[in-house]
């Protein structure tokens, strides 16, 4: 296969990146819409101080309202994480404010993925609670320095939240598994690793 076939391949499970490659995802589109990317993650280990990393409320809230589990927690424009230390995901830009066309995108980077177990690419739309996101423009890009892939929001189902790929690294290697998913309610990784296992 070559470079540009594996570009546009839509099995990401061949994308082969270390452990400690920073990998950039982006999110862009040009609708009168304000959408908004986020990570979801978890520790391969429980680790201590991630409280300060996450904050006390967010993760009091989501831990006993949305079943999530030991270290869990969300980078969005709410909470910018680090690029430096715990949990090495960083929100770096919110072009996408209020319901405004034009050219827009949002940027989360992982600098390490050496302490993360599993990680959900996630868009929703603000303000919005059944929404079909192929109406809309939206894309996420999926890149490092040597590789990139591009997923369209283009699932017709209606929901609040889209699933767009979920980063695996308890193997031996670190895989990307596209989702191509909408729910309507919030995601957790606990969640979504017991309906995969239902479904295999």
């Amino acid at each position: 296969m070559n470079k540009k076939q594996k570009k546009n391949n839509l099995a990401i499970e061949g994308f082969q990146w270390s452990l400690l490659s920073q990998i950039k995802v982006i999110l862009q589109w040009k609708a009168p819409v304000d959408l908004d990317l986020q990570i979801c993650y978890s520790p391969k280990k429980p680790l201590p101080g991630f409280f300060r990393v996450v904050g006390r409320a967010i993760v009091f809230f989501f831990r006993f309202k949305h079943n999530w589990l030991p270290g869990e927690g969300v980078i969005s424009y709410l909470n910018n994480g680090s690029k430096v230390k715990y949990p090495f995901i960083w929100f770096y830009k919110d072009k996408g404010i209020e319901d405004v066309g034009g050219k827009k995108q949002e940027e989360i980077v992982i600098t390490s993925f050496a302490s993360l177990a599993h990680a959900l690419i996630v868009v929703n739309i603000f303000s919005k609670t059944f929404a079909n996101f192929s109406n809309y423009d939206g894309k996420v890009i999926i890149k490092n320095k040597e590789q990139e892939v591009v997923i369209p929001l283009t699932s017709g189902e209606i929901g609040s939240y889209y699933i767009v790929a979920h980063i695996d690294n308890t193997g031996p290697q670190l895989v990307i598994n596209k989702i191509n998913e909408v729910l309507q309610d919030y995601p957790t990784i606990a969640e979504f690793l017991k309906s995969r296992e239902s479904k295999n």
